[in-house]
């Protein structure tokens, strides 16, 4: 209806996770992370955090599952695009690599704040791919061992009409907005 085809329903794709704290099952983090597919083959992701153990080492990844309901540990494995030829697009030989949905890590600042820059991210990872999933941030200790953290769903976001967006006066951001009735938890 709007004269657009799937190409450009892929390229006019972003997804969203929104940590919302203790009354969602965030614990204390709250923040935004976005993932932009700026084309077919190019994702973006970016955002920021807080609530998090100062100057802690966090993991980021999207993970298999959506199923937050027991936080990172029913989410699944670390996300892996399938690939039945063991090659991405490029003809490169991604057995054994790191999986697709491994964002690197962030560093909390002494407030317990982090930021996840602006970065073009896998080319094997697509917006398309991980709505539905979840993004886990995970603290992980000096020692390598890992440390609760938390899980929000990837939602599709930036439709036509459907997000309330200001831009920023500084700088020129787009900032999307939210109510806090947004994504309420139903009561048992």
């Amino acid at each position: 209806r709007l004269g657009t085809d799937l190409r450009t329903l892929r390229q006019s794709l972003a997804a969203v996770a929104e940590f919302k704290g203790e009354v969602y099952g965030h614990g204390d983090v709250a923040g935004v992370v976005r993932f932009v597919a700026v084309n077919e083959s190019t994702c973006l992701v970016e955002g920021a955090v807080q609530g998090l153990v100062p100057h802690g080492k966090y993991a980021v990844t999207v993970r298999t599952y959506g199923d937050t309901t027991r936080g990172v540990a029913s989410t699944g494995e670390v996300y892996d695009c399938e690939n039945d030829e063991n090659e991405d697009e490029n003809g490169v030989d991604v057995t054994g690599a790191t999986p697709a949905g491994d964002l690197g890590t962030v560093t909390a600042d002494a407030n317990g704040k982090a930021t996840i820059p602006s970065r073009v991210v896998d080319s094997r990872l697509k917006v398309w791919d991980v709505i539905g999933r979840s993004l886990a941030i995970v603290g992980v200790s000096g020692d390598g061992e890992k440390i609760p953290g938390a899980a929000a769903v990837l939602a599709r976001s930036a439709g036509v009409g459907e997000n309330l967006k200001r831009v920023c006066h500084c700088d020129g951001t787009v900032i999307f907005e939210s109510t806090p009735d947004d994504f309420k938890p139903e009561k048992a």
